[in-house]
């Protein structure tokens, strides 16, 4: 007769000891994935569900380990109980098949409210990394990336073809900037982003996925700023104080939604679109004196949202030989209302030293599309359909986030053991 033993450690116990130690374990459980519980309750009358939270958590860690396919998971998960145990999987059972992932992926793209349900999941995630980090300016910065989609591109150059192909499938011909400034096409889709810089790095406030047909402009005014707003506000407890953009946001209709809600635009201007200026200005805005040099800012005017100039010479910026028309010993004054003219009016002035690094904030944006694109393969789509393209858009947000959650605790333990 032979006795069984069991082992000194069984696995649960093991996996408790070892995942404090494990990043990738710790990244899967900053994930809070209570809101794909309760979409996909288990259906009772029929054969038990695979746990949908796991199956979730399993695609999220093939954005993390940057694992091609579906069947590639599906062994890995195979070989590593640790990985099957921590998605949430039973260890028990046998592992879901491919046809179980590509169903529950299915799900996702049929459900109506697919945007909530991600947005429910980033905005924890967001939410834990506000708790911890401080913003280095009041400031949200949006811009787009170009993504290549996975569908071929209709033949020929019909353009009820291209219609018909981009309401089936939302993905159409587009044009990407390199960084030598040439234009070339591509066929695929824009994502268009607003984000926040903290002292822990970049962080999406709200996101949009759009045909690259699309201009920045109309996704920026549909509903990207407003929601990077009130994003903004609900995580850090105030408004953000500037809108910063390149010029490829250039257009009145931008000015006047962010001004609407108290935030003021820094954005590069759009030569082409520089409508003719003033007599006696220069091309950012600044007035200039009857001996035609530029005159002195000499502080903004809140209540009255007005900029005030004075004359150079009498503020001791520069010697002018030219005696002021104005007879008193202030000097010639020259106030601008802001509101005559967003696009060219601002507070900081356009072209000052303060303006300028507020926008020098921008590359942070052009930074973290660097980083989702190197390291979690945003411009490399799988799936076929801008709402597919969607979702593994928004896995790769979602391992991104966990990142810098885990960063941050690690910091903090760093910290208190010091």
């Amino acid at each position: 007769m032979h006795v069984l033993h069991s082992g000194l450690f069984s696995f649960q116990e093991f996996v408790n000891f070892v995942e404090n130690q494990d990043t990738v374990c710790q990244l899967l459980a900053a994930i809070d994935t209570s809101v794909i519980a309760r979409k996909f309750l288990p259906n009772w009358t029929g054969r038990p569900m695979y746990n949908r939270s796991a199956i979730f958590k399993a695609l999220v860690l093939k954005e993390i380990l940057q694992i091609p396919t579906i069947e590639s998971l599906i062994i890995v998960l195979a070989h590593s109980e640790s990985f099957s145990y921590w998605c949430g999987f039973d260890i028990t059972r046998r592992l879901p098949s491919a046809t179980v992932f590509y169903r529950f992926h299915a799900e996702l793209v049929q459900d109506e409210e697919l945007g909530k349900l991600f947005s429910g999941i980033c905005s924890d995630l967001v939410g834990k990394i506000a708790q911890n980090v401080d913003i280095k300016e009041a400031a949200i910065i949006i811009d787009s990336t170009d993504i290549s989609s996975r569908e071929r591109p209709p033949a020929g150059k019909d353009e009820k073809v291209r219609r018909e192909h981009c309401e089936k499938f939302g993905s159409a011909w587009g044009y990407r900037t390199a960084s030598t400034g040439e234009t070339e096409q591509y066929f695929g889709y824009k994502s268009h982003v607003a984000v926040a810089v903290t002292d822990a790095g970049v962080i999406p406030v709200a996101l949009r996925l759009a045909p690259a047909n699309v201009a920045d402009v109309k996704v920026a005014t549909d509903g990207l700023i407003v929601d990077a707003i009130q994003s903004f506000r609900d995580l850090f407890g105030k408004r953000p104080d500037y809108l910063i953009a390149d010029a490829g946001y250039d257009a009145s209709e931008v000015y006047h939604q962010a001004l609407s809600y108290g935030c003021q635009p820094i954005i590069k201007l759009n030569k082409r679109r520089l409508s003719k200026l003033p007599a006696a200005m220069t091309e950012n805005g600044v007035p200039l004196c009857p001996a035609n040099k530029q005159m002195t800012f000499w502080g903004y005017e809140k209540d009255r949202q007005t900029l005030k100039y004075r004359c150079p010479a009498v503020a001791g910026k520069e010697e002018c030989s030219q005696k002021c028309c104005q007879p008193n010993s202030y000097g010639l004054i020259k106030r601008i209302k802001i509101t005559t003219n967003p696009r060219i009016f601002s507070y900081p002035p356009r072209g000052s030293e303060k303006w300028q690094q507020l926008y020098n904030l921008r590359s942070s944006v052009e930074r973290w599309f660097a980083v989702m694109k190197d390291y979690l393969h945003l411009d490399r789509m799988t799936k076929r359909g801008i709402q597919k393209a969607y979702i593994d858009v928004m896995l790769k947000v979602i391992a991104y986030l966990a990142t810098i959650v885990v960063r941050i605790n690690m910091t903090e333990k760093t910290a208190v053991a010091a």
